[in-house]
């Protein structure tokens, strides 16, 4: 097995991390347009060079409080997951790591609940949950957004 790439990135200073190949731009967080109707977990959408782009509030996903209003020292990751492209609002984008697979650690013995997590990765800074791209929306959810991006466009 070769070396995991992924970018680490920080919500309530706790590290998260996504495989760089699914990350496609670290933007600097921007004004959201609300989304209604939209599913909970996202916060609304943003202009992406004329793509209208969900941003994902995952703090919703891991039970922690959502911020009323995004800072403006945010920054927002590009990503593609296999149903869609979107933006995952975070505090901060601490950078990119190798992995080596016996840093990797299966989510198998993990609380159920916790879907979206593809792996635990064991560094130097402590251990980083890699976020599963598969799961970030579930099927329904990605349903409702449909159903929301279509209204906004009747």
């Amino acid at each position: 097995m070769s070396l995991l790439q992924i970018v680490v990135f920080l919500i309530e200073h706790r590290p998260y991390g996504l495989p760089l190949e699914a990350v496609e731009r670290v933007l600097p967080m921007v004004d959201i347009s609300p989304l209604p109707c939209a599913p909970p977990v996202l916060l609304g959408v943003v202009d992406y060079h004329g793509e209208i782009l969900p941003v994902m509030d995952l703090r919703v996903r891991l039970g922690l409080p959502s911020r009323d209003e995004p800072v403006l020292t945010e920054r927002l990751l590009v990503v593609t997951t296999p149903r869609r492209r979107l933006a995952i609002a975070t505090d901060e984008v601490a950078g990119i790591r190798a992995v080596e697979p016996a840093q990797m650690h299966s989510p198998a013995g993990l609380p159920l609940g916790l879907p979206q997590v593809a792996g635990i990765a064991v560094l130097d800074e402590g251990l980083v949950v890699i976020q599963d791209l598969e799961t970030l929306l579930s099927a329904e959810e990605d349903r409702e957004l449909q159903h929301a991006l279509r209204e906004t466009r009747s």
